[in-house]
């Protein structure tokens, strides 16, 4: 009587480890399944070919049309170039770049993973990034830096130009002025 009990216990302990085992061993392929599975599922931004767009109409095009934005964009490669109004590193090893075209249009928010100092506000940047739409900001993420420029002073070098233009002729009407009196 003993015995049985003691062999029941026994078998019973066995079954226990077993199923155990065999927990682990299913547990341990579905990991590995899922991780092949991801890994493939990863892109690498770098090697993809872009639908390069000016900010402004990516940003215009989603405020407009969103629905239509969506099917053309989402989950496609995208890559611009327009001024970081905003650089932040958070604490999960990523860095957010915003591009702001106007008070008008959304922000467009790029996520680029890991921390990236060389970037700073007001630099012009050329990202490219996968679109994952519009919710308050339009975003990119697994983007990368394709190229920067820091930024020299001046925002709009063309403005600049103007300004030294109207400058000249202010000084010429002035110079005209002075010889026309004479």
């Amino acid at each position: 009587n003993a015995c049985s009990t003691i062999c029941a216990v026994i078998s019973m302990k066995k079954k226990i480890i077993f199923i155990g085992i065999l927990l682990l061993i299913v547990s341990l392929v579905g990991f590995l399944v899922l991780k092949v599975l991801y890994k493939k599922a990863e892109r690498n931004v770098a090697t993809e070919n872009a639908i390069r767009i000016d900010p402004s109409n990516f940003a215009a095009l989603f405020k407009n049309f969103e629905d239509s934005a969506n099917k053309i964009y989402i989950n496609k490669t995208i890559e611009l170039t327009g001024i970081a109004t905003s650089v932040t590193n958070d604490q999960t090893s990523q860095t957010d770049i915003t591009i702001k075209i106007n008070d008008s249009l959304p922000l467009i928010n790029c996520t680029i993973d890991g921390l990236y100092k060389s970037i700073n506000q007001l630099d012009t940047v050329t990202i490219k990034g996968i679109c994952t739409g519009l919710l308050t900001t339009i975003n990119l993420k697994n983007c990368i830096v394709v190229n920067s420029k820091k930024y020299s002073g001046t925002l709009y070098p063309l403005e600049t130009e103007k300004k030294a233009v109207k400058q000249s002729d202010t000084t010429k009407n002035k110079k005209h002025k002075d010889h026309s009196v004479q």
